[in-house]
């Protein structure tokens, strides 16, 4: 328990410690689309009529072949909970970061207990390449996917690498309800617990237990009531193959994929591996860019990446042994198809440009590979020596991920804090103000760079008679309040943005 509480601690200091100074981040992209369908309405029943959103968006539509209801409904509780706070959306984001890595350490720690699974969790958390993740609070569903998987594999270690589970009744329940929360909030969990299934399945058959197919039906429940779910969206969407970067289902898709995959998967773990040559370009309320130069990057950055990087890749070599592999066989299955299965799925929607572009996409394949690396390891084939030089390499990437993040989050803190101060003193305003009867305000100027217009396309972006609405980004985030009559109180950006 008190090893627990540390972790806990450490992990959640590590979080904060490296990425409060984007705490400021405005809201971006997708977001703002978000809030402009809500229409300043803060209600979690509200929120909860776009559990579908895919069907049941008005603005920008399209990737109607996504479902992931419990997404949009954490998104609704956090707008009833937080409305246009984005500070308290940032840090509900990296609270669920702290937790992703928590019991990505539990996880490492049934696997093997040794000190090497709480600096694989710190690694992880701190890693530079995937961090827009952890920053743009409108994917947070996203990370609680992942929170999902690491306690369903968490049950999936308990039912397949233990020779005989004491509470078999409960890993599988648990299991079970971890992989159906997941798969709704991120459908490509989906695959991964049918994948994982069928593998508790087999293990189970190779020891004599003899499981009927009542177990396997059961062990399946979060594959069939994803579908069931499923079948109803699929047949209220208008345009289920449309996909603004490319139809989901052309014929060049699926025989690119494979490619695309393979591409796209060399890319992010050359990312993972060489962070000095990531960089990151962002401006208020706008995503952010990621790219990878090697050649742009300072040689000596790079040559430090690189030694880390091979002494790792040396000791896990070096510590893999027989008997480790078939003890953790199923895992190092799981994680591999797990991996190659979300490849394919953003491969099939999103052009290669987009997945090296796109940091949010690193995420999932970061916690996958690290959950691989541990579980191929065996701590006893190493000498004293070479665990020590191995731990102080792991230290050092730990040290040279934790200050590129560090120092990008500093940077999205400055790129936001005119913005940020604006929506705040604008929010302070509205909060000082809304218990008037009747109250409504305008804003006396819009300065482009704190309060730019978003263009609001109704329909499909391929439609000719798509109509595009223009609202400020204020306009959106305090719809319920905001009007240009006469009689609204007026608040001068101009004049709190110079105090």
């Amino acid at each position: 328990m008190k090893r627990t509480g540390t972790a806990i601690f450490l992990i959640s200091l590590t979080v904060w410690v490296v990425f409060h100074p984007a705490l400021n981040r405005v809201f971006a992209g997708d977001q703002l689309w978000y809030f402009a369908e809500l229409q300043g309405d803060t209600s979690f029943t509200r929120g909860a009529q776009f559990y579908d959103y895919a069907a049941s968006r008005r603005y920008w539509k399209g990737d109607e072949a996504l479902f992931r209801p419990l997404l949009f409904l954490w998104l609704a509780a956090e707008n009833t909970a937080f409305s246009y706070h984005h500070v308290w959306w940032n840090t509900a984001n990296l609270a669920a970061h702290a937790a992703a890595g928590f019991f990505l350490y539990r996880l490492l720690m049934a696997v093997r207990p040794s000190g090497a699974a709480f600096g694989a969790a710190l690694l992880f958390v701190v890693l530079k390449p995937p961090l827009e993740l952890v920053l743009w609070n409108h994917l947070g569903g996203y990370i609680l996917a992942c929170v999902c998987l690491l306690i369903g594999l968490l049950a999936f270690v308990e039912l397949t690498l233990e020779v005989q589970s004491r509470q078999r009744g409960r890993a599988t329940g648990l299991f079970v309800c971890a992989m159906t929360a997941g798969g709704l909030f991120y459908e490509v969990l989906v695959p991964i617990a049918l994948t994982a299934a069928g593998l508790i399945f087999l293990v189970e058959r190779r020891r004599g237990a003899q499981p009927t197919l009542a177990r396997l039906a059961r062990l399946t429940t979060p594959v069939w009531l994803f579908v069931i779910l499923y079948i109803p969206h699929a047949s209220v969407v208008s345009r289920f193959q449309y996909v603004h970067e490319g139809g989901v289902h052309q014929p060049g898709n699926f025989l690119g994929m494979a490619t695309t995959s393979a591409l796209g998967l060399w890319a992010w773990m050359s990312n993972l591996a060489l962070p000095s040559a990531v960089t990151f370009s962002t401006t208020a309320f706008n995503r952010i860019g990621k790219t990878f130069d090697v050649g742009a990057a300072p040689p000596l950055a790079v040559a430090l990446d690189a030694m880390l990087l091979g002494i790792l890749l040396v000791g896990v070599a070096m510590s893999v042994t027989r008997a480790q592999i078939r003890r953790t066989w199923p895992l190092l299955v799981l994680v591999t198809v797990s991996m190659g299965s979300y490849a394919a799925v953003i491969a099939l929607g999103r052009p290669l440009g987009e997945m090296k572009g796109a940091s949010y996409y690193l995420y999932f394949p970061a916690l996958l590979l690290t959950i691989a690396a541990y579980a191929l390891v065996d701590l006893k084939a190493l000498s004293n020596t070479t665990r020590w030089v191995a731990g102080t390499a792991l230290a050092g990437a730990i040290a040279v991920h934790a200050a590129g993040s560090r120092t990008t989050a500093s940077q999205i803190g400055r790129v936001n804090e005119p913005a940020s101060r604006l929506l705040t003193r604008v929010a302070r305003f509205v909060e000082a103000n809304k218990s008037r009867p009747g109250f409504r305000f305008v804003i006396l100027a819009h300065p482009p760079a704190l309060d730019p217009s978003i263009s609001l396309l109704e329909g499909y972006p391929d439609e000719a008679q798509a109509r595009t609405r223009t609202l400020h980004a204020t306009e959106i985030l305090f719809a319920r309040y905001y009007s240009d009559r006469a009689s609204a109180l007026i608040f001068d950006a101009r004049q709190a943005t110079t105090q």
